[in-house]
């Protein structure tokens, strides 16, 4: 253990590794720490099938009886996988300062969702659910590093929970409110771990060949036992292995700023000349969290520097389907695994007994014992007797049918029992046969609330990540970007973001408004319904009305929609012009009055109605030379549409009808008068 006296005699970076060291050694053999390793670590075993321990299997092996796993717990966590991850997240940032300029929130919004995009965020997300729904918690981890084009990269990546080892004293959701550390080990070769730490080679080495550091705190009165236990969390010998560990840690600091015109300064910054410099009454001062990393491996200190993120918060984001008040988390298959149990060891008794039968002879009826247990045990077994020992009843046979079958039937109300916990039995079909898309979404409805702690959590996990996203963008995105997001299938969105919008950016207070849409295809059903339903309406009152309404909906592909609406609203192209010859020469009368008409040429009709092949003598020229151009023997007519061929033909039929009238006048005026009026 550390003395007052030996502590005196600690030089500042033993100091430091001292502080590292107790932090992860506190988390890692913390009650509730070892509770949830060992509860997750056994959740996990039954998700992937390994229900049975060593002891109940060899017991059943004694009894000739083998186990039995029909796997209820795996589609149960999948379903809850996909519900959380369907029910994708609409992310818009609205501006909280008056008369704040839309543009700028809109592009914060879409820098967002381009990062999350660029990341793959539903797979990263995915992985951080089912360690969730398995283990209990998921954890992301937000970082940035440095892409192809040497520009910085907002990093979304899943951090494997079994590496995490956060503050046990930690009872809120958000690690920065009340966590002091949070530690992060994980097992790597010894070359990969010189690559990452060249400075400190010779002492990896040392660690991972020997599994003792030379002189490691030989100043500290540490018991040997207690230091070979401290070992075996940094060695691994037989495969030369570390395990480097990064503890993030808090630590409360002054901090003193320089107040100028443009902004605050923090003095640590800047250089001794310039604070000398410095106008006090310019200066102000709080004590605030200060972030470090630390890292450390056995008694070697690799790294220790301040956070390098100006946000000072943990680069972690936890997500807990649910937390004992204890702080211990823990999933759904934690109270999913005794009703699995008891299906599993009813499965497997129950065909056991179905095939096997009980026996009952005298000692003298049965030759061989052991051999008869064999045969019993088969099928078209053969069993040797005595002579006479069926026909004196000194052998029976008795069958187990009826137990067999109703441990099979008590199997299957543990099922039932497991889809009541989890919700299942909304969605396995136990309440009929739901086309509909509306009764698809009340299905869903009611199974989303039974889980509704698990849901609500998994939103929050997504919002305290949405703004550390924002933070670091804030920090690193400065320079001029072009992008594309893409808003629905095969419908992209260019956008660019300027130095200066980004300096606009960060001087903006925002609200954050975070909409849930389920990307499912039940969802699509649902809205196609409703959009049939409202399309009467959208046309009737134009596009703008259209876009109004659709913008009311919360169709995840709504801004593609939306666009293509715009485009097929747009003025139509003019029709294509088509060219028809016209003979004008064999045209009828009324055709070419028609067609003089339609000219603007009143004259040339009446001419032609009278049978004239030309105009009236007391045209004037200019009228005179332009009928002489329409008269030419296969004179070029331009029809624009079909509005003028339609014209022609109505006038053909219009042509025909005259004639049959003319026809009948004709007949009229020939007949005689009947009498006097």
């Amino acid at each position: 253990m550390l003395t007052a006296e030996s502590a005196t005699q600690l030089s500042p970076e033993q100091e430091i590794l001292s502080r590292l060291d107790r932090y992860f050694f506190e988390s890692i053999h913390h009650p509730i720490t070892q509770s949830f390793l060992k509860e997750a670590s056994l959740n996990c075993q039954y998700y992937e099938g390994g229900q049975w321990t060593a002891a109940e299997i060899a017991e059943l092996d004694k009894r000739g009886q083998a186990p039995s796993v029909e796997n209820e717990i795996k589609p149960i966590v999948d379903r809850l996988e996909g519900q959380a991850v369907r029910q994708r997240t609409t992310v818009k940032f609205i501006g909280r300062n008056l008369g704040a300029d839309e543009t700028i929130s809109q592009k914060t919004t879409a820098t967002i969702r381009f990062i999350d995009q660029q990341n793959q965020l539903e797979f990263v997300e995915a992985d951080m659910a089912h360690d969730g729904f398995t283990t209990g918690r998921g954890v992301l981890e937000l970082s940035v590093d440095r892409g192809d084009d040497g520009k910085p990269r907002i990093r979304e990546t899943h951090e494997d929970t079994f590496t995490i080892f956060p503050d046990p004293y930690s009872r809120a959701y958000d690690w920065n409110e009340d966590a002091k550390y949070i530690c992060r080990a994980k097992w790597m070769d010894l070359d990969e771990a010189q690559a990452l730490y060249p400075d400190a080679k010779d002492k990896l080495n040392d660690i991972a060949k020997t599994g003792y550091t030379p002189g490691w705190w030989s100043h500290i009165n540490v018991d040997p036992v207690i230091l070979q236990t401290r070992m075996q969390l940094y060695v691994n010998p037989d495969r030369l292995q570390v395990r480097p560990v990064e503890v993030w840690y808090k630590q409360k600091e002054k901090q003193t700023w320089l107040m100028t015109p443009q902004g605050s300064i923090d003095v640590s910054t800047l250089t001794d000349a310039q604070r000398k410099e410095l106008d006090s009454t310019k200066l102000i001062s709080r004590e605030r969290n200060q972030m470090y990393l630390g890292v450390f491996c056995a008694g070697v200190l690799l790294q220790h520097a301040k956070s390098r993120y100006a946000h000072g918060r943990f680069p972690f984001v936890g997500y807990f389907a649910g937390r004992k008040k204890d702080g211990e988390p823990y999933g759904p298959v934690t109270n999913l695994r005794s009703p699995q149990d008891e299906i599993n060891h009813r499965r497997s008794r129950g065909l056991h007994m179905l095939n096997n039968r009980q026996s009952i002879f005298e000692r003298t009826a049965v030759q061989d014992k052991s051999k008869l247990a064999e045969e019993l045990a088969k099928p078209d077994g053969q069993i040797e007797l005595e002579d006479g020992a069926m026909e004196r009843k000194r052998f029976v046979l008795q069958p187990n049918q009826d137990i067999g079958q109703a441990n099979i039937g008590l199997m299957g109300e543990s099922k039932l029992s497991m889809r009541r916990i989890s919700g299942e039995d909304y969605m396995d079909g136990s309440h009929g046969e739901i086309r509909s898309g509306a009764g698809m979404r009340e299905v869903r409805q009611s199974y989303t609330l039974t889980n509704t702690t698990m849901m609500n959590n998994f939103r929050r996990t997504r919002r305290l990540s949405v703004w550390l996203k924002f933070d670091l963008l804030k920090q690193y995105f400065t320079e001029d970007m072009q992008f594309q997001i893409h808003d629905a299938p095969n419908v992209t969105t260019d956008v660019a973001v300027s130095a200066a919008e980004f300096d606009a950016i960060r001087e903006r207070i925002y609200d954050l408004i975070m909409e849930d849409t389920t990307d499912v295809q039940t969802t699509r059903q649902e809205q196609r319904e409703s959009l049939r339903q409202q399309l009467p309406g959208m046309v009737q009152y134009g596009p703008a009305w259209a876009s109004i309404l659709l913008d009311l909906t919360d169709l995840p592909e709504k801004e593609g929609i939306q666009k293509k609406l715009t485009q097929l609203s747009a003025a139509p192209p003019p029709p294509p012009k088509v060219t028809m010859s016209v003979n004008y020469s064999e045209l009828s009368p009324l055709e070419k009055a028609a067609f003089a008409q339609q000219m603007g040429m009143p004259e040339l009709a009446q001419a032609a109605m009278q049978g004239q092949v030309q105009p009236p003598i007391h045209e004037s020229k200019q009228k005179t030379d332009l009928m002489k151009t329409q008269m030419k023997t296969d004179t070029q007519i331009i029809l624009h549409s079909d509005k003028m061929r339609g014209d022609l033909k109505k006038h053909r039929m219009d042509t025909a009808m005259t004639k049959q009238e003319l026809a009948q006048d004709q007949v009229a005026q020939t007949m005689p008068q009947s009498g006097a009026a």
